[in-house]
């Protein structure tokens, strides 16, 4: 009984550890992600820029 429990503890010790790792994972997408927008408007917005100034 007692070896299953040490079993089970380790296990259930791992599962916490896969699950961090999943959560982090999640977040440094999400942060990656925001920062993706980000860019994408900086890019439009000198798009925009260049397009009115060849228009001059």
């Amino acid at each position: 009984v007692e070896e299953m429990k040490q079993r089970l503890d380790e296990k259930n010790r791992l599962i916490e550890k896969k699950t961090q790792a999943v959560l982090q994972a999640q977040q440094e997408r999400n942060r990656f992600n925001t920062e993706l927008i980000e860019l994408k408007d900086h890019m439009d917005i000198k798009d925009r820029k260049i397009n009115v100034l060849q228009r001059k």
